[in-house]
């Protein structure tokens, strides 16, 4: 749907899915902040906040602006929104980053929390827009560290560098992070937007993840 909307379809089978609805959209996370915005790029967790916000947490992008143009949006933050069944939802008015955390033209996108032996972490890519490097616009991956209620405890850390699948390569975005075994694994989507393909980086799990 349009970027403004989070939409909800349930599966019994992972293959066939029956649509349900809006899941969170532009008017509640509005009435949640004050702020009209879109909301998107949203992924849905299984996780309890220990102040019984609820068993499933989506994390999401939002991007409210002036419009000077598509591609240069004037402010954009990583939010979370929690739910006791998976289907209605609540905003979360505080972000996890919000635009004063990033750099003049730079953006953050694609929020995916992982957990690992106790600690959570917060990744995404940050993406540094054509107004500062012309024509190119470069995209590296990083994470930040989180409380069981998804506030920042810790620096944003570079994870992977877009250099990691070529020194002319320009974006590693949109992290999928597991562990399986003693390796963390991470997914990434490699090379210019909407002309991408899937990689893979690894490293050992106590190392990368301290």
């Amino acid at each position: 749907g349009d970027n403004d909307t989070t939409h909800l379809a349930t599966s019994t089978d992972g293959v066939t899915f029956e649509y349900e609805g809006v899941a969170c959209d532009q008017a509640r996370f509005q009435a949640a902040t004050g702020i009209s915005s879109r909301v998107f790029y949203a992924r849905v967790s299984r996780h309890e906040s220990p102040s019984e916000r609820g068993p499933y947490v989506m994390t999401f992008m939002a991007s409210f602006f002036e419009p000077k143009s598509e591609d240069e949006p004037d402010m954009h933050g990583l939010y979370a929104a929690w739910s006791h069944d998976g289907r209605t939802w609540k905003v979360e008015p505080q972000p996890i980053l919000r635009q004063s955390d990033l750099g003049p033209s730079e953006y953050v996108c694609a929020p995916y929390l992982f957990s690992w032996n106790g600690r959570h972490h917060i990744y995404y890519h940050r993406d540094v827009s054509g107004t500062v490097i012309p024509g190119k616009g470069v995209t590296d991956t990083y994470r930040i560290e989180v409380d069981a209620d998804l506030r920042p405890i810790g620096p944003q850390e570079l994870v992977c560098r877009r250099q990691a699948f070529g020194d002319d390569n320009l974006r590693a975005s949109d992290p999928c992070p597991f562990v399986e075994g003693d390796t963390l694994y991470l997914f990434s989507s490699v090379g210019a937007r909407l002309n991408q393909k899937i990689g893979l980086t690894k490293a050992p799990a106590a190392q990368a993840l301290g």
